[in-house]
């Protein structure tokens, strides 16, 4: 597996009567994946139908599983061998372009074949060439058997090599293949070989692969380390902690007290790190979950009839009619429909009773009982006059002063009425009497007062009742002589026969409007009209007309003409064509007749002329020669039609044209090894000597069938026996006997050999490595060193060579210059990479402070490589910086060009003494494939000020090079596509001697000349434009992307060397001595952003991509959604419910190798909101995401109707709907509560603030009510 994570798949084997299960994650990332090494916990919640659930948590580890390297070796015998020594190495050059051929001619770049080792072995009279190799998987999915096919088909490419077809550079070489001597698959020392499988499963963590078994066997004791997954991780690694030891945390323990780690289990805790072992909560108390790392997470457990929460902790009594019938339950469960419980503690459903509450106990004083609840409860209810829970209280109504509004009591029986003042009635006089029942105002509200109403008229209404319609037309609002039409709060004009328009008819009608003149007439405005001028072809009022070109009829041949604008065409009749239809069109022109039939033309028509064999309108049938069955039918069983011939299939036993010539089978002798032949009508049959048998007695009787030689030996079927070919590590007859491989000692530096079958491996001291520990380890290999400093590899060790300002074992620590206190003059030195900048106080200046302000450099003599002195401060040249100049610039970096105006980088002028000679060469990136820009411009300078006195001698852009030199010569112009988005390195090369000029990209010559200039020499004041064209410009010529290590030269650069730049930039960094990289970025201008580091930083690979084989791009391209859903709201009776969607789409340039998502289409959702994620990733692990919400809901959004005394307004918002309420007459009704400004009701719906329930609004009382309020109060 090629990825550092995996998502892991759940299986829910085993489970029943389930309604689902959710698995969860708990790790810090929010995406569901697993880094190999990580332990990560685990927890499985299962539901059924009635969203009752259970828990299980577990620890997971991802085993990481990978392909393993097939090795195989075959030997050579060479005689006559008339070479120089490194003639096998090209021996193996012949070899490997045979063994890939073998096995891509079938698997294609499934497979790469790389040399291991090669061995010449002396023996007598010949030598014997040994040749390792091992296959490298490039593609998932490939079987362990067509990993050995390839190398069987690579291996038999070979066999048939001899010395006159080798191409080696040697004379007189015999070359005969010997044979194979090993083949196996290995693994690397991460992991183990399945042999079912033929994978290699890397060893979970807690384990090593042990070389000996071939199986991941358990790390000992810490004190001792036999590989290095079992090393201790310790506080000052530097290394992944996923190839080291943690200890065990609090609330895990293991037998060594390092992982792998379990947590303690469920009424156990432990409360350090690297326990061994946890410890046991006290009797009659457990935790609550796995892991516990405290005492205090043991919980009392609740004994039957309490719960409490999980069923731990502080428990409860179960309520009346509830039991508990078990301990540690978590809540009680209640009585069956119709029974109670009669005691405080209940623990069982025996507790729960039948009783009859109306029998046992009754109504006093007439009053009727009703038992409720299924016979769980009961009610009284009262005459009038009583209360209480059994009616036994008599009450006086009056007492409570329930008459308001100035109403008067009277007790009458077990009653009171009250008499109430005028303008009142009800119960309890609560109702002020409606005098708007008969809607007295017409056009507004009516508020209800005492004794009367009043009316609050609507906008444009006036009167006691609204009747009157306010007359908006006085004073007349109307002008130019406009008539004033009245409305309703509002009035209108007619300008009809005015000249005018508007609201107020102010404003003079134009008469010349779009649309006056139609089909691109010209209209001129007259008085109260207008006239149009027409353009050709039209004519009418308002050019409307189209003219008809077709009057006189200009078609011949009964064609058709069809008008056009100031033009007509002709609709010719088939065979005719041309503007009038006058010419017969040639209807062979097309060759219509098949299979070399002539045609002959004709009107509208043709005629084909076929040739024997042939009919058809076209010549296109081929005539059935076997419709007259010329075959004979007793003989044959087929006839095949040809072109005028025919072909007959006869029976076996018969030939000639028509199957009419009987055949003797035996005549050729068709039975081998002596077998007698028998001849039939319809074929032969052979009978074999002893020892042979088949249809033709070819087939030798096989002793090897039962497969006599062990150790998979070879064997060999002889007359009357057998042979066995021993695999190398097996001897004997039957190849029983295994070789001990380690005899000979060939493990080197210390190491330790170990027998295995038909090989040996040898276990490396520290610092050595190789199938013979033969090859010191390369600790450089990882990068070390850092801040630009140089490797250094020792045995079992490094050493790195730091540049000026760092320090440290990999050179990861800045030297702090400032500690030596170089500012003078009470200065504030600052400390920078490889020096230091003094803060000056007023009145000194220099680069340590040591001068005054009145002589800044005389006493300044610090400024290093060429700096000058300017104010007390070093002026650096391009290649230096730090205050002394003292530290030399780095290449490290790439410059990326936004393409926006002034976008550029320029050198100052340069001046040339030879230039008999020119190279140029840098790294060219288009930031989006298909643009267009200028990306070099090599410029002559003559001295002038203006741009264009600048003339160009060489111009990059995207797809072409241009070259002009010299004034007196052709310029040159060649192709050269740069822009596909891709970096690509370019050189261009000239010489004066021959005139030759070249231009390469990516290592590879374009195109190149000679006589070019021969004998000139190129202008000498030059400069450098980078990133646009000489002339001021912007807009599209603007390059935008990216150039790196561009070097200018005095010399013509050599081929190799240019190859070799553009295959690896990071070690062929060839600086150039007419101007370097480093330089550039002190001649940015405008718009430009310096990257660090840069693309040719630590990879040996062209910039862009990656691999072993530098052939993966590099990808910083994200993927994209293409389609994303929107939130879903699901408004359901039922609690639990399954919810699809259409999943979203992404899209990435390179492809979308994984999507990771929180939820799944038909996944069961209970009541709530949800948040769905979908991360999509590409190879590179660049993402995009796509979220959306899902609302289920038990009900949509009610629209309860407005309160009493109350108005209403609603309206939508983004995310549902809402209300405004206020009361009708602010003066004399106000809320009983405190209101929001507004009533909201989401997605989610629910209105909020809630009120209960059954939501409603609140309603408005009168001021009456609010002074009884306050007096009851009082």
């Amino acid at each position: 597996m090629d990825t550092d994570n995996v998502r892991p798949i759940f299986e829910n084997t085993g489970v029943q009567s389930v309604d689902k299960i959710e698995y969860t994650l708990h790790q810090r990332s929010g995406v569901n994946l697993v880094s190999f090494g990580d332990h990560v916990n685990i927890t499985a919640t299962a539901y059924d139908e009635s969203g009752n659930n259970a828990s299980c948590s577990f620890t997971y580890e991802a085993q990481k599983v990978t392909y393993p390297n097939y090795n195989f070796s075959f030997t050579f015998s060479v005689k006559n061998v008339e070479c120089d020594t490194n003639w096998h190495k090209r021996v193996w050059s012949e070899f490997r372009d045979l063994l890939q051929k073998g096995c891509r001619q079938v698997y294609g770049d499934t497979y790469n074949i790389l040399e291991s080792e090669i061995r010449v072995h002396q023996d007598k009279a010949k030598e014997l060439v040994e040749t390792k190799a091992w296959i490298e998987v490039r593609k998932l999915n490939q079987s362990p058997s067509a990993i050995k096919d390839c190398a069987d088909k690579a291996i038999e490419a070979v066999k048939g090599l001899k010395g006159d077809n080798l191409n080696i550079n040697c004379s007189n070489v015999e070359l005969n293949f010997v044979g194979v001597t090993s083949e196996n698959f290995t693994c690397d020392d991460e992991g183990v070989l399945q042999e079912d499988s033929k994978l290699c499963v890397h060893c979970m963590k807690g384990s090593y692969p042990d070389s000996i078994s071939n199986q991941c066997q358990p790390c000992p004791s810490p004190d001792l380390v036999p590989h290095n997954s079992c090393q201790i991780c310790t506080g000052d690694m530097t290394t992944d902690k996923t190839k080291c030891l943690e200890e065990c945390q609090a609330g895990e323990y293991s037998s060594t007290g390092y992982q792998p780690c379990l947590k303690c289990a469920t009424g156990t805790y432990s409360n350090h790190t690297r326990a061994d072992i946890c410890i046991a909560c006290s009797p009659g108390k457990t935790t609550l979950k796995l892991g516990s790392s405290s005492i205090h997470d043991c919980k009392e457990i609740c004994p039957a009839g309490y719960f409490g929460f999980l069923g731990l902790g502080e428990c409860e009594l179960c309520p009346k009619n509830f039991y508990s019938s078990r301990k540690g339950t978590s809540r009680c469960t209640e009585c069956p429909a119709g029974t109670v419980t009669t005691k405080p503690l209940n623990t069982s459903p025996d507790d729960c009773k039948v009783i009859d509450h109306c029998e046992s106990f009754g109504c006093e004083n007439g009053g009727i009982c009703e038992n409720t609840d299924q016979g769980r409860y009961y009610r009284c209810e009262c005459l009038p006059g009583y209360i209480g829970e059994h009616c036994e209280i008599t009450v006086d109504g009056c007492l409570s002063h329930p008459c308001v509004n100035g109403g008067t009591c009277s007790k009458i029986d077990n009653d009171y009425i009250c008499k109430c003042d005028s303008g009142y009635t009800g119960k309890n006089c609560e109702t002020l009497i409606d005098n708007c029942v008969t809607d007295p105002c017409k056009n507004g509200n009516c508020i209800n007062q005492r004794f009367s109403f009043k009316c609050i008229c609507h906008t444009g209404f006036t009167g006691e009742r609204c009747d009157i319609n306010i007359d908006d037309c006085s004073p007349d609002p109307c002008n130019s002589g406009g008539k004033c039409i009245d409305l309703i709060n509002d009035y209108t004009c007619n300008c009809t026969g005015t000249g005018h328009y508007g609201r107020n008819c102010s404003i003079e009608i134009e008469d010349c409007y779009i649309g006056s003149c139609l089909n691109g007439g010209h209209c001129h405005d007259r008085t109260n009209g207008f006239e149009c001028s027409c353009s050709q072809g039209f004519t009418g009022q308002h050019c409307e007309i189209n003219i008809d070109d077709c009057v006189s009829d200009f078609c011949k041949n009964g064609g058709v003409c069809i008008d056009g604008i100031h033009s007509y065409s002709c609709l010719c009749q088939p065979g005719f064509f041309d503007g009038h239809c006058e010419n017969n069109i040639d209807d062979c022109k097309t060759n219509p007749c098949k299979n070399y039939g002539i045609c002959e033309d004709r009107e509208n028509d043709f005629y084909c002329h076929c040739l024997q064999g042939y009919e058809g309108k076209l010549c296109e049938v081929n005539h059935d020669d076997c419709s007259s069955n010329p075959c004979n039918r007793e003989t044959s069983f087929a006839c095949i039609d040809g072109v005028a011939n025919f072909t007959c299939k006869c029976l076996p036993g018969w030939t000639g044209d028509h199957c009419e010539k009987p055949i003797n089978e035996c005549e050729s002798f068709p039975c081998q090894h002596g077998g007698t032949c028998f001849d039939s009508n319809y074929g032969y049959s052979c009978k074999c000597k002893e020892g042979y048998r088949g249809n033709d007695c070819s087939v030798d009787i096989d002793e090897c069938e039962s497969n006599p030689c062990y150790n998979s030996g070879q064997c060999k079927n002889t007359d009357g026996n057998f042979t066995c070919s021993c695999l190398p590590g097996f001897e004997g007859r039957l190849c029983q006997q295994h070789v001990d491989q380690c005899q000979s000692s060939p493990c080197k530096n210390g190491g330790s050999c170990h027998d295995i079958i038909e090989n040996f491996t040898c276990l490396c001291p520290s610092g050595w490595t190789g199938q013979l520990c033969e090859e010191n380890i390369n600790e450089c290999k990882s990068h070390p060193c850092v801040n630009g400093a140089t490797c250094h590899d020792e045995l079992n060790d490094f050493n790195c060579t730091c540049l000026h300002g760092y320090e440290g074992k990999t050179c990861n620590k800045e030297i702090d210059e400032c500690l030596s206190n170089p500012c003078k003059n009470g200065a504030t030195c600052v400390d920078e990479v490889g020096g230091y900048r003094c803060q000056c106080v007023q009145g000194f200046t220099g680069v340590e402070c040591q001068s005054s302000d009145t002589d800044e450099c005389v006493n300044n003599s610090g400024c290093k490589n060429g700096g000058t002195c300017l104010q007390g401060r070093c002026q650096c040249t391009p290649l230096y910086t730090g205050p002394d100049c003292g530290k030399e610039k780095s290449a490290d970096f790439d410059l990326f060009f936004h393409g926006t105006e002034g976008s550029r980088c320029q050198t100052p002028i340069t001046n040339v003494k030879d230039t008999s000679q020119f190279s140029v060469c840098l790294w060219i990136r288009f930031a989006v494939a298909g643009s267009i820009g200028t990306v070099l411009t090599v410029l002559e300078d003559s001295g002038r000020t203006a741009d264009e006195e600048l003339r160009e001698m060489l111009h990059i852009t995207e797809d072409r090079v241009h070259i002009s030199y010299f004034d007196n010569l052709q310029k040159i112009d060649l192709h050269l596509p740069i822009n596909d988005g891709h970096w690509h390195h370019v050189c261009y090369t000239w010489s004066s001697q021959s005139g030759h000029w070249s231009v390469y990209r990516d290592g590879i010559v374009i195109t190149e000349r000679e006589g070019y200039g021969q004998g000139q020499q190129m202008p000498g004041r030059q400069r450098i434009l980078l990133g646009q064209a000489a002339a001021n410009i912007d807009g599209p010529r603007q390059f935008h992307g990216e150039l790196s290590q561009l070097n200018v030269y005095n010399t013509a650069l050599e081929p190799t060397l240019i190859k070799s730049m553009a295959t690896n930039c990071s070690i062929d960094r060839h600086a150039g001595d007419r101007h370097q990289w480093t330089e550039f970025s002190s001649y940015i201008e405008h718009g430009i952003d310096v990257v660090i580091p840069t693309i040719c930083g630590s990879s040996k690979c062209p910039p862009g991509f990656r691999g072993s084989l530098c052939n993966i791009p590099i990808d910083k391209e994200p993927p994209v959604v293409t389609f994303c859903p929107g939130d879903i709201r699901i408004i359901s009776k039922d609690r639990l419910n399954i919810i699809n969607w259409t999943e979203p789409l992404f899209g990435d340039n390179n492809g979308v190798e994984d999507i990771v998502k929180t939820h799944r289409p038909g996944q069961v959702f209970a009541y709530g909101e949800y948040n769905v994620n979908y991360v999509a990733f590409d190879a590179e692990n660049n993402t995009a995401s796509c979220t959306f919400k899902i609302f289920v809901l038990p009900y949509n959004c009610s629209d309860p109707p407005a309160s009493k005394n109350t108005i209403k307004a609603c309206g939508s918002w983004s995310h549902g709907y809402y209300c405004k309420i206020s009361c009708i007459d602010p003066e004399r009704y106000a809320f009983t509560e405190t209101v929001p400004q507004v009533y909201r009701c989401g997605k989610e719906g629910f209105w909020d603030p809630p009120r209960g329930q059954i939501f409603t609004f609140p309603s408005c009382a009168g001021e009456i009510f609010f002074l009884y309020s306050m007096i009851k109060v009082q």
